[in-house]
Formats: structure tokens, sequence, C-alpha cells
């Protein structure tokens, strides 16, 4: 199957090839941000718990407005005030009015409440209302956001600072949620050293990969393990991948994918007996070389050792890829791909039969928010460095021609 490269969107049809993890853990939900929810939330009370004012002004009977206006306003007598943290402990009664705040429980035999911009006191217990109202104005009823038995939030949900929000809101403190999927990195080549190794002795590069693609796997909520760096040696891969595959959910070997004699993740890989490989090639530019496996129950991916296409290729298909394993129900959506729309600032060619991936540089000009194109090789660290996105130049396309309205994929 080496290098019969299949499409982004059939290497995401793949993930179904795999179970999302099952265990979960018991949180308190301020830790839970990022993480997917294990059950479902259900609303235990209503939600307000009583009829409250979204205004600053006067609690009325409606019927008590009709035909206010400027030119024929109404007067009503001023029998207290509410707080906003006490039950009111008396009764409006007709041509009475009450003074409240926004979030106050509104007092019995009120149905309304009078915005304080439309009224006047003519003294200390009587006021001028210049408005018609009608019941339930600048009200919120009691449970009209949710009703006792509500679904909250469903099982699969990803928990934002609204879901915390929410969850505070209702008393729910600790809820049940997927544990963080555990990713394994294995970085492959003679050539590579530990970023500490100074001064770097001629031919060696320091291990980048291991600590770009672990943050960016930490960034999301997921948890790295970094392992030893592996020299080209089957054997000694073998080994780390062994290793790797009773620690972790997922298995990520950089380096050591494409063509070539010291490439050897495949052949390690499908040395396994459980072993089997679902693609190797993906139509992707920069990271074709990119490997898919199963070994057992577990995706062991290899990605391609240049920084750029490695980091493309967890940005474009291995992050979904885990957030589909995290139980997160809307792994592809627009939420987890945020784009800027922009103007492209040069031509860019393109080769049919790939999604390439531009680096981008966004800068601003009056008021354009400009794509400058970096044209630069997959194995330099600095086009990384100044990029703030990808441009996306779609398989069937030949380019993109300067000044067209792109969208730029944030990273």
């Amino acid at each position: 199957m080496f290098f019969k490269t299949i499409s982004v969107k059939e290497f995401y049809n793949l993930f179904l090839e795999f179970e999302p993890i099952k265990e979960t853990m018991d949180i308190h939900v301020f830790d839970g941000l990022d993480m997917v929810i294990a059950e479902q939330c259900i609303a235990k009370e209503d939600f307000p718990p009583f009829v409250r004012a979204c205004m600053d002004g006067y609690a009325v009977i409606a019927k008590d407005t009709f035909g206010a206006s400027e030119s024929n306003p109404v007067y009503l007598k001023v029998v207290g005030s509410i707080d906003i943290d006490k039950v009111p402990g008396f009764e409006i009664n007709s041509q009475e009015c009450a003074r409240i705040v926004t979030g106050a429980p509104l007092p019995k035999g009120a149905d309304a409440v009078a915005m304080i911009e439309y009224t006047e006191e003519i003294s200390e217990d009587e006021i001028e209302l210049r408005c018609t109202l009608s019941p339930g104005d600048n009200l919120i009823l009691q449970g009209e956001d949710y009703k006792k038995g509500d679904v909250l939030l469903d099982k699969g949900t990803i928990v934002r600072p609204q879901e915390i929000g929410i969850l505070m809101e209702f008393g729910i403190t600790r809820v049940k949620m997927y544990r963080p999927v555990k990713v394994g990195i294995i970085s492959t080549g003679n050539e590579i050293v530990s970023p500490s190794t100074d001064p770097l002795p001629l031919g060696k590069i320091r291990d980048v990969n291991s600590y770009t693609l672990g943050a960016m796997i930490k960034k999301h909520r997921f948890h790295p393990i970094i392992y030893d760096i592996v020299p080209d040696q089957k054997k000694s891969l073998i080994r780390s991948i062994s290793k790797a595959l009773k620690e972790c959910d997922v298995v990520l070997i950089s380096g050591g994918s494409s063509i070539g004699i010291k490439d050897l993740t495949e052949e390690a890989i499908t040395s396994f007996k459980d072993s089997h490989i679902l693609c190797h090639g993906v139509g992707i530019s920069p990271g074709k070389p990119t490997i898919l496996a199963r070994i057992g129950n577990t995706p062991v991916i290899g990605l391609p050792g240049q920084v750029t296409s490695a980091q493309v290729v967890m940005h474009i298909l291995i992050l979904p890829f885990l957030r589909y394993l995290s139980n997160n129900k809307s792994y592809m959506s627009r939420y987890y791909f945020p784009y800027i729309n922009a103007y492209l600032t040069h031509n860019v060619p393109s080769k049919r039969g790939r999604e390439e991936y531009i680096r981008i540089n966004i800068c601003y000009e009056k008021d354009k928010i400009l794509a400058k194109p970096i044209f630069s090789k997959s194995g330099l660290i600095k086009s990384l460095v100044k990029a703030q996105g990808f441009l996306k130049i779609p398989a069937s396309s030949e380019g993109v021609l300067k000044g067209t309205q792109v969208e730029v994929l944030l990273i």
C-alpha cells in the first residue's frame, strides 16, 4: 500500500476504524476546560428560579399603564423598594408600584417592569410613567431559560467557558469527563539528538518534533508522552513502539515514513502480528508520506520528519483524529478550524491532485487584511515562526491569483 495516496477526506473516514476511549474521570468542572463531558447533565431546578426584573425601574401592574404616553402620563404610588437578594415582603395593588433593580424578584401582584428611562419621580412616594406596558414586559419568567428536568449539556459536549458557567449556575460542580487521550511521541533518526546537546556535533540536529508536536497536543488538552530518541534501527524502533503501545492510546512516530533505506516506520509497524496499514500516503502537501496504521486496537501514525510537514499533518489530520478519539462530537467543526478572510499579496501556483497548505503571514494595509505567502522549504523552521496561518489550495486547483480574497486557517 506504500504511497498509494488517499485524499484528506478518505483519511478522515478512516477515523471510524477506531473506537473512541471509554475511560472517564470525575473532576471539578473548572478543571475540565476543553475536555469532553461523558454524561448527560440535567437541570435540577427551574432557571430563573423566580420571576425577575431584567431592567432597572419600577414593578407595576401592566393594566395600570394602558394608554400612558409622553403626552398622557399616568401616576403611580411608590410603596417600597426591592433588594436584589431578598424576597419582597409586600404586594403591589392597583395604581401602585415599587422600585426594582435588574435581577431582583418581582413582588406579588406586579406583572411588568417600567424602565426607569420612562419615569420621573414626582415625590418620594409618587412617579410619573410615560409608556404603555404589556404583561411580561422587561421580565424573565421562572423557568424561561431552563425548566427542571431539561437537558443542560449532552454527553459528548466539549467544555468551553460558557459550559462551565451553565453548570455552575445549576450547582453542578463535578462531572464525569472522558480522560485526555494519551499520545506517545517517538522521534527517529541517527542524526537526532537531545535539545540539551551543546555544542552540536557536525551532522547532528536537535530534536524539534518531539517538543513542537508535544506542545500542540498539550495545547489541545491531550496528554503527550515523549519517548527517547530512536536511531535508525528496526529492533530499537520496535522496542520503543512496544513500550508506547502499553502506555498510550495513540502512538506518533516522527521520521522514517518516506522512501529510503533508513525509513523503517512501516517495516517496524508491520513486524507486529496484529498490525494493519490503513494508508501510507495522503494527498496533502507538505505531508504526503503520512502513515495511518493499527496495532491491535491502537492507532499508530507515521509522520514526516520535516518540521513543517509534521506540523501541517498535525493541524489538518492528527488533531481532528485525537478529538474524535476523545468523544468530541464536533471534532470537525469550524470551531476547531478558525479562519480569517484576507487578500492574497502574491500569486501562488500549485499542482493538481493534492491539497497544498502554504504558510501565511497576516499583515494589514489601511482597512485591508493581507495574506502574504511564505515561500520556503519544508525543512526550514523560520517559515513556521513567521506564519500565523495556512492557505489551503484544493486538490483540483492549479493555484490562486494575487488579490483573491482567501480564507487563512489560523494556527
